[in-house]
Parts: structure tokens; C-alpha cells; sequence
């Protein structure tokens, strides 16, 4: 799965220096979908968005969004991109529409070989705030996905639209983290 992961992180990443550890709530900023992952699992910036991985590396996620008309066509060629970098002979099904709390979604599953090794492939669409779409693409091992499958329930539980936020799209946003309150210190 190293070396998945490996050709993964090399298409995938434009920097390669961490991100801070945030709290576990992320938002995407242009689409207003918001979502939790434990805080144990790395965020790093990729050419996509921002990428998620867990401690053993063994399975990645990647959130990003795109805004426009052509938001949809704009997501799955990004998408694709990489997809067909890291499993060349991946073969996407026709979809299956969802509802995650309310956000109209459409996932696509697949598979393939990356390195050699059987791996499945998921992206979901989700319709944000506007014509903008976020995307998550995810990608391991099919083990992989039986060890992590409370943190993927959680994950899905998580989803939620955000209230209307201000300011200009870019067209391209990173999740941030949720804002929360500093804890009061209290005087002497």
C-alpha cells in the first residue's frame, strides 16, 4: 500500500509540508459542506484540495470543490486526472445518487491496480451552496476501508451545510478549520 500512497502523494501534492493539527471539523468555504475526521489523521495540501490520511498512511482523502456552470465536468476532470495517474486501468461505475444529511450527492465506486496492488476507488460529488461543487476522492486498499469503516460512518454522519458565508469564490477553496472559541482564562 507504501507504494500506492507513495504514487498517490506524487501526483497529488504541491506542498509538502504539513498542515497544522486542527481540530477535526473542516469546512469548505465555498460550497458551505462542512465535515469531521478524527484529529489523528494528517492534512496536507494538494493540487486538488486538501488531503486527508490516517496514521498508518494506508488510505487517502482528498476534499476540494469547484464553482461555476460547469462545476460538475470541472470536478470529475480533476478528479480523473489523477485518478488515471494512479490507477490507469480504474473503471468508475455509473453512479449512485445520495442524500448526506440533506446535501444531494452522487457517488461513483470503482476499482483498479495502482503499483501492482487492488485498490478501490470513490469519488462523491456534492452539491454546495450556489454552482459550486465539492468533491471528496478516496483511494486505499479494499482492506482498508473494512479497518476504517466507524471513521468513514462518522465521516458521512458529519456532513452538514453551513450557514451562508461572505466574500468572493475563488473557484477553489481548501477545507479550513472550524472556528472555535478560545477558552476563557479566568482571573486571578
Amino acid at each position: 500500500m507504501k507504494k500506492i500512497l507513495t504514487a498517490a502523494l506524487a501526483v497529488l501534492l504541491a506542498f509538502s509540508l504539513s498542515a497544522p493539527s486542527f481540530a477535526d471539523s473542516y469546512v469548505l468555504e465555498s460550497s458551505g459542506i462542512s465535515f469531521s475526521l478524527p484529529d489523528s489523521w494528517e492534512a496536507k495540501d494538494s493540487k486538488m484540495g486538501t488531503m486527508f490520511t490516517p496514521p498508518a498512511g494506508d488510505v487517502m482523502l482528498v476534499f476540494g470543490e469547484t464553482t461555476g456552470e460547469e462545476a460538475f465536468e470541472q470536478a470529475m476532470e480533476m478528479v480523473g486526472d489523477v485518478a488515471g495517474e494512479v490507477v490507469p486501468d480504474l473503471e468508475l461505475d455509473d453512479g449512485t445518487e445520495l442524500d448526506l444529511n440533506g446535501i444531494k450527492a452522487i457517488e461513483f465506486g470503482g476499482s483498479g491496480t495502482s503499483d501492482g496492488t487492488e485498490v478501490f476507488v470513490s469519488v462523491v460529488l456534492m452539491s454546495g451552496k450556489g454552482e459550486s461543487i465539492a468533491f471528496m476522492f478516496s483511494i486505499g486498499e479494499e482492506s482498508a476501508m473494512n479497518k476504517y469503516e466507524s471513521d468513514m460512518m462518522d465521516l458521512i454522519r458529519s456532513f452538514a451545510m453551513e450557514g451562508s458565508s461572505s466574500g468572493p469564490s475563488s473557484g477553489k477553496t481548501t477545507p479550513r478549520p472550524q472556528s472555535r472559541p478560545a477558552p476563557q482564562s479566568g482571573g486571578s
